[in-house]
């Protein structure tokens, strides 16, 4: 690792295809502890085969296996697999915070509904 304007930068030996393989197979197991090929493919639309070499170690993904792996799991994927990417912290508390302000509105609606029926009952 070395500094360049003040952030940290990483030569790519150091995120190597193996440690991403390495990775990715921690973080699909931990997500899908049981028939992890099968739900993985299920999730992304990628073969059973490939994903059995992920897991297996017998291979690692392409970048389109990478894209179609993180809009299944967003950017938690992304994390687990390049920690070094510290900007994937933020994103991840965004998306996070996102949903849950969905949810609120959600509830704020549902709860504004019931009272409307409340009022016009009396």
């Amino acid at each position: 690792m070395r500094q360049s304007g003040g952030q940290k930068t990483y030569k790519s030996a150091e995120i190597s295809a193996q440690l991403v393989g390495h990775r990715l197979c921690v973080f699909l197991r931990r997500l899908h502890p049981h028939k992890t090929i099968d739900r993985v493919a299920a999730d992304t639309g990628i073969s059973r085969a490939t994903v059995a070499k992920w897991i297996e170690r017998e291979g690692s993904p392409s970048v389109p296996a990478l894209i179609k792996l993180g809009l299944a799991y967003g950017p938690d994927l992304m994390l687990a697999v390049a920690p070094e990417l510290a900007w994937l912290v933020t994103i991840a508390k965004l998306t996070q915070h996102q949903a849950l302000e969905a949810q609120i509105d959600q509830v704020e609606t549902d709860l504004s509904a019931v009272f409307d029926q409340l009022r016009g009952r009396r």
